[in-house]
């Protein structure tokens, strides 16, 4: 009896661990809806004239100082923020960070690219990936997707994919926000 349940216990964490990325990823946003919502409401409420674009990492907003002196890899004409002009910013602009640093530490998340472009916000969050001379695969979860691909199980879903041809999709979580996978041979 205890070796039936041994084996039981086993087979139950073995389908625990080998779940499917896109449920794993889908059931955590489920799961963190609410944190998802304000972690766009504010990001997206960062972006407007005076900035554009926001490449943030978890624990800027406390250990800024080295920051101040990495040169921009994008011109000051792409309104990409910088530390160093965080006064220039309007008001209130220092506390959303430090609320959208809280957010990601809660969601578990390492960092956020958070565009606006015609007037669309777009967030993109980092689960995973590689990639090296063109190819890679990588998996995020994104607000406001420019292109949504259409996901199909059957050649989608993990134990299906061909990482031998091109593979993109997008899964609709909720209030804008996609699971997407990439895949570049």
């Amino acid at each position: 009896m205890r070796g039936i349940a041994f084996l039981l216990m086993v087979f139950i964490i073995y389908s625990v661990l080998k779940q499917e990325q896109e449920t794993k990823y889908s059931q955590y946003f489920f799961d963190n809806q609410k944190k998802f919502e304000q972690l766009s409401k504010l990001t997206c409420s960062l972006l407007d004239s005076d900035l554009s674009r926001l490449e943030y990492q978890v624990g800027e907003y406390y250990n800024r100082e080295p920051f101040f002196s990495i040169p921009s890899t994008y011109p000051d004409n792409e309104y990409e923020f910088k530390w160093q002009r965080l006064n220039e910013y309007a008001p209130g602009v220092e506390k959303k960070l430090q609320q959208i640093d809280q957010l990601l530490v809660d969601l578990d998340l390492e960092d956020l690219t958070a565009t606006e472009i015609a007037g669309e916000c777009r967030i993109f969050n980092y689960l995973w990936g590689w990639g090296m001379n063109g190819e890679g695969q990588f998996m995020h979860y994104v607000f406001n997707p420019q292109t949504v691909y259409p996901y199909n199980p059957s050649i989608h879903k993990e134990s299906h994919r061909d990482h031998s041809i091109q593979i993109d999709f997008s899964i609709a979580l909720s209030a804008g926000w996609y699971l997407t996978y990439s895949n570049t041979p």
